[in-house]
């Protein structure tokens, strides 16, 4: 079984819930972190991590990628306002993600690569028994003021791309979500600005 061992920078994780809270002084301005555009107070972004082989090679690395959502609405004070809720959608419509090599042209996908980039369905919750605070399934989430969230599972880059050779790559990351109005029983669909992370993969010789 292969071992990793990555180190998080100036990141502390909350562990024992469904989400990892990303806890910083600066969340916008970490190490190894790529945001995109913001829309409407939300913009979604990627902490990427090197993780070393170390039952291989010290050269032999994989990506891990953290998908983030933050918020940076403060509404004077008002928590009632700074409170943003969405749903997920499955990972094959949550995400799209294209690689490219130093040359500009496209690494190929795996299997599980073009899995994704499947439409988005809206899934209404049920009419009765549920709250704003429980929602009607596990990809409910909520964002506070100046807050940045990871959304787990987190993605192993080599998972997706077929990668055979070493440099530094561009990945552009796209990132989808729904967001409902309980006052109107009606969903939203919100495509956020994609992001865009240079990232360096070390092959074994």
């Amino acid at each position: 079984m292969r071992q990793y061992i990555c180190v998080w920078s100036n990141i502390v994780l909350a562990l024992g819930g469904i989400f990892l809270n990303v806890a910083a002084a600066d969340p916008i301005s970490m190490q190894n972190t790529f945001w995109g555009a913001e829309t409407n107070f939300v913009k979604a972004g990627l902490y990427v991590e090197t993780l070393h082989d170390i039952s291989e090679s010290a050269s032999s690395v994989s990506i891990r990628l953290n998908p983030l959502l933050y918020n940076s609405s403060t509404n004077n004070g008002n928590v009632a306002l700074d409170i943003m809720m969405y749903y997920l959608p499955s990972l094959e419509s949550r995400y799209r993600m294209d690689l490219f090599d130093a040359k500009g042209n496209p690494v190929q996908k795996t299997t599980k690569g073009k899995g994704f980039e499947k439409p988005v369905i809206p899934t209404k919750p049920p009419t009765t028994g549920v709250t704003i605070n429980t929602g009607f399934h596990r990809g409910q989430f909520t964002l506070l003021s100046r807050e940045a969230r990871n959304l787990p599972p987190s993605l192993m880059l080599q998972d997706y791309f077929t990668i055979t050779n070493s440099g530094i790559y561009n990945l552009h990351f796209e990132m989808s979500v729904i967001k409902p109005d309980i006052t109107k029983d009606t969903e939203e669909i919100i495509h956020f600005p994609p992001v865009d992370a240079e990232i360096k993969i070390e092959l074994n010789p």
